[in-house]
């Protein structure tokens, strides 16, 4: 008889990506139906920023130091409506050029949105995000 053994869903790290009003937004395999902020889980002995530098260059080859991503904010899982807490970076692109994003199997699909108008259909993490940036004047208004 084998024991089902259930393991404990640890936090999942999110970025918010801003090119001067943009906002980069994803549609994934699990939640098609929603944009999201991209983003995963750590592994084993992986720092949270060292994570969601990872997770972002496996899932969008955007690939930046560590050093360029500020912690914005831990939403806990009942703010969120999901099964784990949502720890959340910034990550200011405006003083970069953008090269082309590469999609995982993970992506569906992802977009440049304005942040005074974002799609239809968000997870509760990007408006979470998106005020909490606002609140906090992170975004580079040029």
């Amino acid at each position: 008889m084998y024991a089902i053994t259930r393991r404990k869903r640890g936090p999942r790290m999110r970025a918010l990506i801003a090119w001067n009003d943009m906002v980069l937004l994803v549609r994934n395999v699990a939640d098609h139906d929603r944009w999201t902020l991209p983003g995963g889980g750590p592994k084993s002995g992986e720092r949270y920023v060292e994570a969601i530098a990872r997770e972002l260059d496996e899932e969008l080859a955007i690939r930046q130091p560590t050093a360029k991503f500020q912690f914005l904010k831990c939403y806990d899982k009942t703010e969120v409506g999901e099964p784990y807490d949502k720890i959340c970076y910034f990550l200011d692109l405006s003083e970069t050029q953008l090269s082309k994003i590469t999609l995982s199997n993970e992506i569906l699909e992802a977009r440049w949105f304005s942040i005074h108008q974002p799609p239809q259909r968000l997870s509760s993490v990007v408006e979470l995000a998106i005020r909490t940036t606002s609140q906090d004047s992170f975004y580079h208004n040029p």
